[in-house]
Parts: structure tokens; sequence; C-alpha cells
């Protein structure tokens, strides 16, 4: 996975901007996939990581080993929880992920979950009245192992919404 590779290369090269780029980056996406597919929990576990590294970002928070080590750990959690998603198997130690959330707001200062306002469900479209209405036509083709994979096509139709 090119986010555990460079979080390792970020040991030996704390400094390097391109690889915090590409950590933060990575967890973005976990996180946005993670949202896109009903894995909820997963984004929000996700959303406190992604947190993390753009305080680094911004200079406000240090690459320290224990930064790294509690990143891979919770790729472990992650990983979990998709497995848990996708088998049903109760493998995602929610103690674990609990830890995990409570080291990284005492490294961080940052809080530990996502507030209620960002999970609840999308604002209104009453904001958009105001801008001309747009008509797309999509055309939607999926390959033949589509279902294979576990994408969800009636998910992403409503994403589109």
């Amino acid at each position: 996975m090119d986010l555990e590779a460079a979080l390792l290369e970020l040991i030996e090269n704390a400094g390097d901007a391109e690889l915090v780029g590409r950590v933060f980056r990575g967890l973005h996406t976990i996180k946005g996939s993670g949202a896109m597919f009903g894995f909820e929990e997963l984004a929000a576990f996700t959303h406190n990581l992604e947190t993390a590294f753009d305080e680094v970002r911004n200079g406000r928070l240090d690459i320290t080993s224990e930064l790294i080590d509690l990143t891979l750990q919770a790729l472990d959690r992650i990983r979990a929880m998709l497995e848990e998603g996708i088998d049903g198997a109760a493998t995602a130690d929610e103690a674990a992920c609990a830890r995990i959330l409570s080291q990284l707001k005492e490294m961080t200062g940052v809080a530990g979950s996502r507030p209620a306002e960002d999970r609840a469900a999308p604002p209104a479209l009453a904001p958009l009245a105001r801008e001309p209405m747009r008509e797309w036509s999509i055309c939607f083709v999926p390959g033949p192992d589509l279902l294979l994979n576990g994408t969800d096509p009636p998910l992403l139709v409503r994403e589109l919404r």
C-alpha cells in the first residue's frame, strides 16, 4: 500500500512535505471512499487520522515515531473494519479503535471523533436554488466484475444526488 510505504519513509524523512502530503491524501481517499460506500464508522475513524496529518501539513504537529506507529496501528483497524463490513465478521476491535483515538487526541489535542454535524445528513439543497438548475445525463455501463469488488450500484446512484 502506498500509504504504508509513505509512512515508513516518513520515519527517516520526517520533514518531507511531499511524503506528508501523500499520507494526507491517502487518508483522505480512504475516508471519502468509506463514506461513499456506507462505511461511516471507518470514515469517522479515518477522519481523525486525516486531521492529525493536516496538523502536520500546517506545521502545528511534528512527525514522531509515535504518530507513525499509531497511524500504522490505525491502518490495521481500518482493514479490520473493511473486513467486518464485507464478511460480517466482528474483527474491528472497538476497544483498539478507541485506544488509538484517545492516543491521537493526546498527541494532537484534536477531538477524538467527528463532530455530530459532520455525520448528519447532507444539507438541504435550498442554497442551490439561487443558482440556475443544470441537467446532467450520465451513462453508467458497469463491467462484468462490478459486484465482485463490493460495488453497490444503488449506493452510487444515491451518491450522485
